[in-house]
């Protein structure tokens, strides 16, 4: 990377390099001018790839470059200033340039340059100018320029600020295998578009537009070569054209991108029965009814992906017969769907990394044969019906599980201690909290709140070094808050509020100095900063020993429960004895008899006389 400030010096001090075969200009400053008269220069004859990118030049450097390396095929102008004026008689040819990259390229205003291009690489073969800023009048400038490249493949204008429809001439880019025209405000209906004319297409990136584009896909048919239609963000319709002939497409995608495209609730196209190569499906916020398409499966054996994120499906969540071992991840969230999780959901999607059914109706219990998906990462049951227990096996078959979001349904039982990503918040969950949790180092959010947990703050939480929020609050724990957890440096939200808690908030530092009072409200008997200062030591050996006796961990109810039945069971012992051994019951009447005379005297001995005394 050298700040050179005069180009054709540069280019004179090569021209002795006749077998120069690619060469690397990045991140320069051309601000002088080079001439195309450079006689060195002619020698670079096998030159082929060639990179500005970064740099700043003058737009004659690029005449010159034109001139004098003609068998260039590969340019890259990628994040390029060019200044001057750009001047379209005389701009020499790039006869054999093939790949011309210009993209986040900034250019003088001039409405001429994409006509140069157009007009001087009769055979480019690939053409990027992704966020390259056009004029207003986009559409007539790719009209009258990049319609002549006839032999163009790929072509790449994401977020140029295209506007209006595409010009009619892209229908005779006959060899167009490739094109992207994302992040623009393009308008009109694909069915009355060039679009419907590019039978060579392969790959059709159409996302954050305003396309109508009818949900049958049905102008599409024709293109037996389309892989990859990616059409997320545009206005679907229900629309069907009578002007195709095809009740079935002739193309087998790989990638279907249609997710926010705000359908109006239309049924699953009929064009998707027929697709057997589908890898990644996204139909999400289109509203789709009906039930979980669980003939997609079915017929697609190489399915890794499939979103149908906040659409109108109901009924069961029914799952195909046969196992799929390429599902990775399935987010069915935000639906209507009711009834059980299937029970055999872990052998039938043994390789899912992530699955989201959460914002459902879903009731019933958690199946643990989610324990025989040894690779999930993140699994979300939050806002159904599930009752019943969290099943062990969950905890102990996915040993890779991250993420865990169980909240707001009825769950029971006690608390899993294997995770390192846990929200149990809203629940039924009694019990002390497990030390254990303290061992999951990666842990960053705990949610156990709204709970019925009893005991104390674990101090092995002082272990989770890499925790941002720990919610405990609305619970029934009692006991000190562990000095410990001041070692937790990365703590950004924490609160314990509506708790039994006692004592002296830790050391006011660190993470800890952050915390205002709504993270200790409802804890009576808390003191000090940023609560009110402990008023004296003798609220400390309260808690104190309100530790100790927390320390042993006695449950008082369970304590006087088994009290009372012993003293019982002694008692009946005792009559049983009696009745049935005289001799054992002479000897207690005996001994009850020696005891009472004994007491007597005494009170007669020693009681008696004194009071007489005085």
């Amino acid at each position: 990377n050298v700040k050179i400030r005069d180009g054709s010096k540069l280019l004179q001090s090569m021209g002795s390099l006749p077998s120069l075969n690619t060469l690397y200009l990045k991140h320069n400053n051309f601000t002088g001018t080079a001439t195309t008269t450079t006689q060195e220069l002619h020698n670079f004859t096998n030159l082929e790839y060639s990179t500005l990118s970064g740099s700043s030049l003058h737009i004659s450097l690029l005449q010159s470059i034109a001139s004098l390396f003609p068998s260039l095929k590969n340019l890259s102008m990628s994040y390029c200033e060019v200044n001057g004026v750009v001047r379209g008689q005389g701009f020499p040819h790039f006869k054999s340039l093939e790949h011309l990259n210009m993209e986040r390229a900034r250019i003088a205003p001039n409405t001429s340059f994409l006509q140069i291009i157009g007009e001087s690489t009769p055979s480019l073969k690939y053409l990027s100018l992704s966020d390259f800023t056009l004029s207003t009048n986009s559409s007539r400038i790719l009209d009258r320029g990049l319609c002549s490249l006839m032999h163009l493949q790929e072509l790449y204008k994401v977020n140029n600020d295209l506007r209006g429809s595409l010009p009619w001439c892209v229908a005779n880019m006959t060899s167009l295998r490739i094109l992207d025209v994302s992040s623009n405000q393009l308008t009109g209906s694909i069915a009355s578009s060039p679009l419907a004319h590019l039978t060579s297409i392969e790959e059709l990136h159409l996302s954050d537009n305003h396309f109508r584009i009818p949900i049958s896909l049905e102008p599409l048919f024709n293109h037996s070569r389309l892989k990859i239609f990616d059409a997320e963000n545009n206005e679907l319709n229900a629309e069907i054209t009578e002007s195709y002939s095809l009740t079935t497409p002739n193309f087998q995608l790989q990638y279907l991108l249609l997710s926010s495209g705000y359908g109006d609730g239309a049924t699953f196209p009929k064009f998707l029965y027929h697709q057997h190569d589908l890898e990644y499906v996204d139909l999400s916020h289109t509203k789709m009814n009906g039930e979980f398409p669980n003939w997609l499966l079915e017929n697609n054996t190489k399915l890794k992906t499939l979103f149908l994120v906040n659409d109108s499906l109901a009924g069961p969540f029914r799952l195909p017969i046969h196992s799929h071992k390429r599902l990775r991840q399935l987010d069915v969230s935000n639906n209507n769907f009711q009834g059980h999780i299937p029970l055999e959901i872990g052998d039938i999607l043994p390789n899912l990394i992530s699955f989201n059914i959460s914002m459902n109706a879903l009731d019933g219990s958690i199946p643990s044969s989610f324990g025989n998906i040894n690779l999930l990462k993140i699994l979300d049951l939050s806002n159904n019906q599930l009752t019943g227990e969290i099943p062990e096996h969950l905890a102990v078959g996915c040993v890779y599980l991250d993420f865990l979001a169980l909240s707001n349904n009825s769950l029971e039982g006690k608390v899993l201690s294997l995770l390192s990503g846990l929200d149990l918040s809203c629940n039924k969950l009694i019990g002390h909290i497990p030390p254990q949790i303290g061992n999951l180092t990666r842990i960053q959010t705990l949610n156990l709140s709204h709970n019925n947990l009893t005991g104390l703050i674990p101090s092995t939480f002082s272990n989770l070094k890499h925790i941002e929020s720990l919610d405990l609050s609305y619970n029934k724990l009692n006991g000190k808050i562990p000095h410990q957890l001041v070692e937790l440096k990365t703590l950004e939200v924490f609160s314990l509020a509506f708790n039994n808690l006692s004592g002296e908030i830790p050391e006011w530092k660190a993470q800890f100095a952050t915390f205002n009072e709504s993270s200790y409200e409802g804890n009576t008997f808390l003191c000090g900063l940023p609560l009110p200062i402990c008023r004296s030591p003798a609220t400390t050996p309260e808690a104190s020993i309100g530790n100790e006796r927390d320390d042993n961990l006695i449950d008082m109810d369970n304590f006087f429960i088994t009290f009372t039945t012993s003293y019982v069971i002694v008692i009946f012992g005792i009559v049983v004895v009696l009745y049935v051994n005289p001799y054992w019951r002479c000897r207690w009447f005996y001994f009850v008899e020696m005891w009472i005379t004994s007491c007597y005297y005494f009170v007669v001995d020693n009681l008696i006389p004194t009071r007489f005394c005085h």
